[in-house]
């Protein structure tokens, strides 16, 4: 299935549910991870915003519109993912979460995980 095909077969609803659930999932794996508090996580109405101790600060967004999943990164500036049968993907490839994490990981000094 062509990406075009994907995106016009997912409809609003799922794209919500899609976008909610791994959005949940990586803000609760982070909760988890950072026993040290070295984060401030805050998760809400399909956002999710991870600011570090020096101000630093991501930001995850679903984009209804255009059925993307939108990364703010203070490391790599904006980002605008589009939905596969295998997650979430950039035109060059990268996925997320892996590039949210990597570039999260480089400015906390530690590993998190998904």
């Amino acid at each position: 299935m062509t990406l075009k095909d994907f995106m016009a077969s997912i409809t609003e609803t799922e794209f919500h549910d899609r976008c909610g659930e791994d959005i949940a999932r990586l803000q609760d794996a982070l909760e988890e991870q950072d026993t040290a508090g070295l984060l401030d996580i805050d998760g809400q109405d399909g956002m999710l915003t991870v600011k570090l101790e020096d101000g630093k600060t991501f930001v995850v967004s679903r984009h209804t519109a255009a059925r993307e999943l939108w990364l703010s990164s203070p490391v790599s500036g904006g980002h605008h993912f589009r939905p596969t049968d295998g997650g979430w993907v950039l035109p060059d490839g990268r996925r997320f979460p892996q590039m949210f994490l990597e570039e999260l990981n480089r400015l906390a000094g530690r590993e998190f995980h998904d």
